[in-house]
């Protein structure tokens, strides 16, 4: 049986400018309720600057004022929606064993770190039974760098008597393939984390775009 032409099905996919034109008219939808009068022209400067929603979210209120202008009220209202949607996605993760590859914990670690302009580190530290018994920053990188220092990450493990650690990092943009230099750390970091007897149960790549392991 013949299929059906395959440009057929790339029409099914929202193109960029649909794409566009939603997260511009959302970002109105809530400026408009703090500056009402203007909200349109301030949303799409916004995006003319940061490009999407998410850049937006991971900007400095300086950042966000000299677009918006600095007598605005738009930085604290967006910034605010960012850190109580990153609370509900963070309740989520309480009370049951972290699964590296659950949609819950993706979620959380696109909104937290996918839009970032510069590289971070952070570790999830888990007890015994895979419970989170800490969520931390711990290391900043730069636009193209990252460096891991096992000394810092194990250091803290033993400080929480933690059994296992799940490592995160963001590419800035949009890919998430780890580079080899990812590969041969993480392969390094397991084999301390052997002899300490603290697994490294996974290490997560975080971009605009989701998750790779």
């Amino acid at each position: 049986m013949d299929r059906p032409p395959s440009a057929n099905l790339r029409d099914l996919a929202p193109s960029e400018k649909t794409e566009a034109g939603r997260q511009l008219s959302v970002l109105a939808e809530m400026v408009a309720l703090v500056a009402p009068a203007d909200a349109e022209r301030i949303a799409a400067s916004l995006l003319a600057e940061f490009q999407t929603i998410g850049r937006l979210w991971t900007r400095s209120p300086q950042a966000i004022d000299r677009v918006a202008g600095p007598a605005s009220r738009v930085a604290r209202l967006l910034l605010g929606s960012r850190k109580l949607a990153l609370e509900a996605l963070a309740a989520s993760l309480q009370g049951i064993p972290i699964d590296p590859r659950s949609t819950a914990l993706q979620d959380y670690l696109v909104l937290g770190m996918g839009s970032l302009p510069d590289e971070q580190l952070r570790a999830l530290f888990l007890d015994a039974g895979g419970y989170l018994i800490a969520d931390e920053h711990l290391q900043d990188g730069t636009l193209t760098r990252l460096a891991l220092y096992p000394r810092t990450i194990f250091r803290r493990a033993l400080e929480l008597n933690a059994a296992g650690i799940i490592l995160v990092h963001n590419h800035p943009g949009r890919d998430p393939t780890p580079s080899e230099h990812d590969i041969a750390v993480t392969r390094q970091l397991g084999r301390i984390g052997r002899d300490l007897d603290i697994r490294l149960v996974d290490h997560i790549i975080v971009a605009e775009s989701g998750t790779r392991h």
